[in-house]
């Protein structure tokens, strides 16, 4: 399949230039995307009931996790550490060394 296919709310389904499918969930918000052979995973994203996205992860287990204005580093379902902090004023990026 080349191109695109979306459902009745516009949501993409598939993506036929990359063999993607997407997946939604009841407050219609991405949370699964898998290769069209359905055979793996290639991201999720999970959400707090009112929307708020808590974490995303591609198919490895490779991610990040969301909590106020911290992000952190997903590795295999284990965090390792800060990534960044957002604030008014832009974004604080931590850096090693």
């Amino acid at each position: 399949m080349r191109g695109f296919a979306y459902d009745a709310q516009g949501n993409i389904k598939t993506d036929g230039t990359k063999n993607l499918q997407y997946f939604y969930n009841l407050s219609n918000l991405p949370s699964l995307i898998r290769t069209t052979a359905g055979t793996s995973a290639q991201g999720r994203i999970v959400y707090l009931w009112d929307g708020t996205k808590v974490m995303v992860q591609d198919g490895s287990g490779k991610g990040r996790v969301y909590r106020g204005s911290f992000v952190y580093n997903l590795t295999s379902l284990e965090v390792t550490g800060v990534e960044s902090i957002v604030h008014d004023e832009g974004r604080i990026i931590v850096t090693q060394g």
